[in-house]
């Protein structure tokens, strides 16, 4: 089942993709940081729920319905795993380029997506941009670089 709202934007420059799966405690970080994005362009969020047992479903719709110009929620009603359900979102997405994040993920640089974008428009014969990752233990607390 996919929801959106008649308010959702109709031409964005980005797509950011969301999978996710049992991780509700981390999906509101996650999201939070695409919505501090700082950026002169539109891009649309795809939220690819892949029917979790615990709350991550209920915190994805409480997004939607409060970011509804932003935020497409694809809903599975069956676990259709990592690869089928970013296919799905995938298909859904409408922006010139697009974005992936894990559910259990966040982006630090509330200028991330200004700057990619920014490099992609001046790169034009440039295919694909990825970043360094940091990896936080979230019971030690310790950062470790990559």
């Amino acid at each position: 089942m996919i929801v959106e709202s008649s308010e959702l934007l109709k031409n964005p420059m980005l797509s950011v993709i969301v999978l996710t799966y049992n991780q509700e405690s981390f999906i509101k970080t996650c999201i939070d940081s695409i919505l501090a994005q700082r950026c002169d362009f539109s891009y649309e969020i795809i939220i690819g729920e892949d029917c979790s047992v615990d709350k991550t479903r209920t915190i994805c719709e409480e997004f939607q319905k409060k970011y509804s110009e932003k935020i497409k929620l694809s809903l599975n009603d069956e676990n259709k795993e990592l690869v089928c359900n970013y296919l799905n979102c995938v298909k859904l997405s409408r922006g010139k380029y697009v974005m992936v994040i894990g559910g259990d993920d966040y982006w630090h640089n509330s200028n991330k997506i200004q700057l990619q974008i920014e490099y992609m428009e001046k790169h034009p014969k440039c295919g694909i941009l990825h970043t360094d990752i940091d990896i936080l233990n979230n019971t030690t607390l310790v950062l470790k670089s990559t």
